[in-house]
């Protein structure tokens, strides 16, 4: 018999996710503009490519908090499909599954989905267990849209959140 979520854990799991996404998101934000510009793709590339221990530096002020907030990311999109099924699901299920469960219930929208789907799978995995394989330009481009859909997908989970008697947002 599968024993049902601790409702108060989950939120409290939530919350320290969250937390830790949001301080990532800054981090992020910051050590992008230490790479130049608008986080310059020539300057990035040329970072990413050094074997200069300074360089490499720059370039793991950038990959450690992208690395972070998306795996923080994940877990609460794995919290929430805890919720949808009322247990910890095991074994824990893949995110492609988890997505499109959330999608289907209304907490994301289909473009989102996708989004981090191919996000999943070209950016984060591809950076964490196949890293000789990573290009800049993609990774920097993965960098971008990760950002660029955070407000949407915050709020969409947030709202689906609620309605499960559960919140992202305080």
């Amino acid at each position: 018999m599968k024993k049902p979520i601790d409702p108060q854990r989950v939120q409290d799991e939530i919350d320290a996710y969250f937390a830790e996404l949001l301080r990532e998101v800054v981090n992020l934000e910051w050590s992008k503009a230490q790479i130049g510009g608008d986080f310059d793709e020539t300057e990035w590339v040329s970072c990413f490519e050094s074997s200069d221990p300074a360089e490499q530096a720059r370039r793991s002020q950038v990959l450690f908090p992208f690395t972070n907030a998306f795996n923080c990311l994940n877990e609460l999109l794995r919290r929430a499909s805890w919720i949808e099924h009322g247990h910890e699901p095991s074994p824990p299920g893949d995110m492609k599954a988890i997505l499109t469960m959330l999608r289907q219930d209304g907490a994301m929208k289909s473009a989102t989905e996708k989004s981090l789907a191919a996000l999943n799978r070209h950016g984060r995995n591809t950076m964490t267990h196949r890293y000789p394989e990573t290009n800049p330009v993609d990774l920097r481009l993965a960098i971008l849209e990760f950002e660029r859909i955070q407000p949407a997908l915050r709020d969409g989970l947030d709202a689906w959140l609620r309605k499960k008697g559960y919140r992202l947002l305080p």
